[in-house]
């Protein structure tokens, strides 16, 4: 697997604000710890079928990802890319609920460094192939309204007592529309400290960080 830029993905601790982009290429990286991370209630200590848990890459990982139109991606194909392009900048722990499951969406661990993402997910279409709005991509107040909602949940998880390596973040498809509603509430994600991570359908993923 190819990485993207891996040094400091959101830049606690130095630089600027910026962009990061990674692309996500074939194979697995290696297992650098088969550590846990300190949160244990991000994390269960076992398997957990129904989210989906991935305690390591020398387990089979088996995306869930549902195919739609074009470039139109869907809440899991985003859920996907992102934890794709986590586990290779050493995030190898990650727990996944997908559509119709409840809690977040992607939780995400770095054994080494200790870091934790908890990242809502939103799609551009629906995920399910049955409902009629499939492959038919969300107008401008659709958008608007899965930011917000997504803000909602996100801050549901945010506490001021959480130490500087617990991050939480959302995930959209990187479109004109999530781009345009997500840059009108920019200051205020940065004041609060959500990450943004933009997908592509070809695996790349840019990084809306809040200034170090």
């Amino acid at each position: 697997m190819s990485r993207g830029h891996t040094d400091n993905i959101i830049g606690p601790a130095e630089g600027k604000a910026k962009e990061q982009t990674g692309r996500i290429g074939q194979g697995s990286p290696g297992v650098p710890s088969s550590e846990s991370c300190g949160h244990n209630d991000l994390m269960a200590e076992g398997p957990n079928e129904s989210a989906g848990f991935i305690p390591d890459l020398d387990e089979i990982i088996k995306p869930r990802r549902t195919s739609s139109p074009e470039n139109i991606l869907n809440e899991n194909q985003v859920i996907d890319i992102i934890r794709e392009h986590l586990i290779s900048l050493g995030f190898t722990k990650c727990s996944v609920n997908y559509t119709g499951s409840t809690g977040i969406d992607l939780e995400a661990c770095n054994p080494t460094t200790g870091e934790e993402y908890a990242v809502e997910c939103k799609g551009e279409t629906s995920s399910k192939s049955d409902s009629r709005k499939y492959g038919q991509g969300f107008n401008s107040g659709k958008v608007e309204h899965s930011v917000g909602r997504a803000v909602y949940t996100t801050l549901k998880q945010w506490s001021p007592d959480r130490d500087g390596k617990y991050r939480v973040a959302m995930g959209f498809p990187d479109s004109p529309l999530y781009r345009k509603h997500v840059e009108a509430i920019k200051t205020a994600l940065d004041r609060i400290g959500i990450v943004v991570f933009f997908a592509s359908k070809n695996g790349e993923v840019n990084t809306m960080a809040p200034p170090a």
